[in-house]
């Protein structure tokens, strides 16, 4: 299971938490940048097989664990803010959340 949300006071801020059914809860919080994307360019969500127009892809990056992420290391995914995609939902949702355990095993792991 996934559940996102945005911050209501900073709408820059958000979380992703993921429910592993052996491990329990996995919770992340990201940022997307003050600005935008180019307008007239296209780009496609890290999470989904989604390509959109660049203004509705924005660049969400997530402190890294440990003494990296104390030292202000932080790893990024582009994610759609647009949910009205003419794909199957089921084969949709199993793809996003093997895309999505690979952003939070990278966010979790020592940096290279």
């Amino acid at each position: 299971m996934l559940t996102a949300g945005a911050t209501p006071s900073s709408p820059q801020r958000g979380y992703l938490v993921r429910d592993y059914a052996d491990d329990g809860l996995v919770a992340v919080a990201v940022r997307a940048p003050e600005t935008g994307m180019a307008n007239n360019r296209k780009a496609m969500c890290s999470l989904s097989p989604a390509v959109d127009a660049a203004s509705s892809v924005a660049l969400f990056s997530a402190r890294r664990a440990g003494p990296a992420g104390r030292k202000g290391d932080r790893v990024g995914t582009c994610i759609s803010m647009l949910s009205d995609h003419t794909l199957d939902p089921d084969e949709v949702a199993a793809d996003m959340l093997v895309r999505l355990d690979g952003f939070l095993a990278t966010v979790s792991a020592a940096p290279a």
